[in-house]
């Protein structure tokens, strides 16, 4: 599966790339690995801007 907003694609811990049978559990996967880049941007910028 890709995430056609970051441009990469999903993978297991194995670096395979990750296969879904049925649309819910990509979209669940897709949505907690977006939700996991955000927090971590969010968490970031608020580092920087305790420095600036």
């Amino acid at each position: 599966m890709r995430d056609e907003v970051a441009g990469e694609w999903l993978r297991d811990d194995d670096g395979f790339v990750r296969a879904f049978v049925r649309f819910d559990d990509a979209y669940g996967e897709w949505y907690r690995v977006r939700r996991e880049g955000l927090e971590a941007r969010v968490r970031e910028m608020n580092r920087w801007s305790r420095w600036n």
